[in-house]
């Protein structure tokens, strides 16, 4: 295994706000501020919202590890989903994957739930 080119994006501490390297935010947590729960701290800073209000319930990516030409696999970074959370997620795929249109498996996910779900789709990302 050879040297790694992946760089580090910066990141702010949620806690003093100064910019550290998103690897090194455990480091600069447990060096700096050693009472904090630096858990929480850093799920605040990886999964931060982007607006007031929101909160991360569910992150999942795809990697391929280190060596970058196996496989892609499921990753998941956080999960903080209820039973209930689960139940509507369940139902929205099992429509998407039946009628393959997203939108047709939130209008009916909407109908038999009193949840909405807002979709953010990238510009460059088809409706369906």
């Amino acid at each position: 295994m050879g040297k790694h080119t992946i760089t580090s994006r910066l990141v702010k501490c949620p806690i003093c706000g100064i910019e550290v390297k998103s690897r090194g935010l455990h480091a600069h947590l447990r060096l700096v501020h050693p009472n904090s729960d630096i858990k929480r701290e850093l799920r605040k800073q990886v999964l931060s919202p982007l607006r007031p209000g929101e909160r991360v319930v569910f992150s999942l990516s795809l990697w391929k590890g280190w060596n970058q030409t196996g496989s892609e696999n499921y990753l998941i970074k956080h999960a903080g989903l209820t039973m209930d959370d689960i139940e509507v997620l369940a139902d929205l795929f099992a429509v998407w994957a039946e009628t393959g249109s997203i939108n047709e498996a939130i209008v009916e996910a909407e109908e038999t739930t009193d949840k909405y779900i807002v979709r953010e789709a990238e510009e460059s990302e088809s409706e369906d």
